[in-house]
């Protein structure tokens, strides 16, 4: 079997045994899910959120005052990011704080940002 022939025999599935070919695609919920992840970082104001959270543990006013949003926007943004699982929270009396999930998260904002070559600056609080 020449290489053609081969690429052709792989297109069609040919010689791969039906647990292989089962192995090999994801659940539709798992599909979601996955889907759902990256949809996180295709937003500006969840990559500010997360940004942010990249440097400190933060609550949820004080997101929404270093981002000059309103307090609503702000908790629907990290709903999603929490659905997401990419942040955690934890209240601590009446304040809600904020973290990134794991140090992976942080690992894929460093990789993304690298791509585009963007440099992670960190800003000066006034």
């Amino acid at each position: 079997m020449n290489s053609d022939e081969h690429l052709g025999a792989c297109m069609l599935g040919e010689g791969v045994s039906e647990k292989v070919k089962l192995l090999a695609i994801l659940s539709q919920d798992e599909l979601e899910d996955f889907s759902d992840f990256w949809k996180v970082f295709s937003n500006g104001t969840r990559l500010n959120i997360l940004y942010l959270l990249e440097q400190e543990t933060l609550c949820v006013c004080e997101i929404a005052e270093r981002l000059s949003m309103s307090h609503s926007a702000i908790s629907h943004q990290l709903t999603i990011l929490r659905k997401a699982k990419v942040i955690e929270t934890e209240k601590k009396d009446k304040y809600v704080y904020c973290s990134l999930k794991n140090q992976q998260i942080r690992e894929i904002m460093r990789m993304g940002l690298d791509i585009q070559n963007i440099s992670l600056k960190r800003k000066e609080r006034s």
